[in-house]
């Protein structure tokens, strides 16, 4: 009966932190990758976000640099077989266009997924926005502040390119709203 009920706590651990990622508790200015939840950065403690350049679903040249130069930027980290980031994708896709107006720019990493896959997820879920096709994981890597194993991940770089916020885990409306609302008024 043990060990029955900690085979699932460890699947209940799993399903509550993502795809794989690592548990923890959530604490503002820290830099451990296995805090799970929302982690904001104080403007003296942000770092420059890697730059990424890659493909989209179709095959076009992508730059991180280039789409958020003085933009907010929100970078998530999904996958279609990703259960967590089946679930915070229509919400994502639903605030990249409330958000568009504000200047706010929206950009997705699909990781370790095929194209026909990611290309047909990301249309169900409304996510308009482009994504960089990632199915070795290349550009996550250089994401180093960002779980390799565990997705859904998202990183939110002020207008400077400076990461400002990260959530390890699925994302929820409220946390995006709060640290977007924030970084739009700083503009």
């Amino acid at each position: 009966m043990p060990r029955r009920f900690a085979v699932v706590l460890i699947a209940a651990s799993i399903t509550l932190t993502g795809c794989g990622a690592a548990a923890g508790g959530s604490t503002k200015g820290s830099s451990s990758v296995d805090v799970v939840g929302l982690t904001t950065y104080a403007i003296s403690d942000r770092h420059s976000a890697p730059a990424l350049k890659g493909k989209t679903f179709d095959g076009t040249a992508l730059s991180l640099g280039s789409v958020g130069q003085g933009k907010v930027v929100v970078l998530n980290v999904w996958a279609s077989w990703c259960g967590p980031c089946r679930e915070e994708s229509p919400m994502l896709g639903a605030a990249a266009k409330s958000y568009a107006a504000q200047g706010v720019v929206f950009v997705g990493i699909d990781e370790a997924d095929t194209t026909s896959a990611g290309r047909a997820f990301a249309t169900s879920a409304g996510m308009t926005y482009p994504s960089f096709v990632d199915p070795q994981g290349a550009l996550l890597s250089k994401l180093k502040m960002l779980p390799q194993m565990g997705i859904p991940s998202t990183l939110v770089l002020d207008t400077h390119g400076r990461i400002a916020a990260r959530v390890i885990g699925p994302t929820t409306a409220a946390e995006l709203k709060q640290v977007l609302d924030g970084l739009v008024a700083q503009t």
